[in-house]
């Protein structure tokens, strides 16, 4: 694609320059741009634990602010052995907007700047990188606090049986940690610029036909 190492340098600055951008974006409107997802963080949190009745709330600062999530424990959830979630308890634990935001803005700061044909292209390649950036916010915030929530649960499990399975939801949150965000926005990259391909190449084809 580039011709030259000068083209892959001058792709790389524009590609910080936007991610520069996008992230005075979240620090400033980071609330503007998450509350519209809480119905649906909601959502996946009950179907992780059902004995959840979650509660989420921004909290602002001048560094992009903090989501929490409190939660009140609605029936006895179980952990390991001897280890359970009693009921009617209040649990929380808390993010920062920034670190969840990062691989949402990385993945669009590339799709800003991909070189494409026209205007009409690049608006597709946008509202495709919005659509899964959306996506890759559901599959890792809700996760990720409802995670920290448990942790200290799950430590006094493996503390009392050390062949305590912890919940899928732990690795997942693990593995996001390690990286995985970031794996999953480059995932998303190249998947929202082969699908703006593939749409224009059969547009151009029913043109065509």
């Amino acid at each position: 694609m580039w011709l030259n190492r000068r083209d892959l340098i001058f792709f790389s600055l524009k590609v910080l320059l936007a991610w520069a951008a996008l992230t005075g974006l979240i620090v400033f409107y980071g609330e503007w741009l998450l509350t519209p997802l809480f119905p649906l963080f909601k959502a996946i949190m009950i179907s992780v634990v059902s004995g959840f009745s979650p509660t989420l709330k921004f909290i602002p600062a001048v560094d992009g602010g903090q989501l929490k999530l409190t939660v009140w424990v609605l029936s006895t959830v179980p952990i390991g052995t001897g280890i359970v979630m009693p009921k009617g308890i209040e649990l929380s634990s808390s993010m920062h907007v920034l670190h969840g935001l990062v691989p949402i803005a990385v993945a669009l700061s590339i799709l800003l700047v991909w070189p494409v044909q026209s205007w009409r292209h690049k608006l597709l390649l946008i509202a495709l990188g919005i659509l899964t950036s959306v996506l890759i916010l559901l599959a890792t915030v809700p996760v990720l606090l409802v995670a920290l929530l448990e942790m200290p649960f799950q430590e006094k499990a493996m503390q009392a049986n050390a062949l305590h399975q912890a919940p899928w939801f732990m690795d997942w949150m693990i593995f996001c940690e390690m990286g995985g965000a970031l794996l999953l926005a480059f995932i998303g990259v190249c998947f929202c610029i082969g699908l703006q391909r593939f749409v224009w190449r059969m547009r151009a084809s029913l043109l065509i036909g």
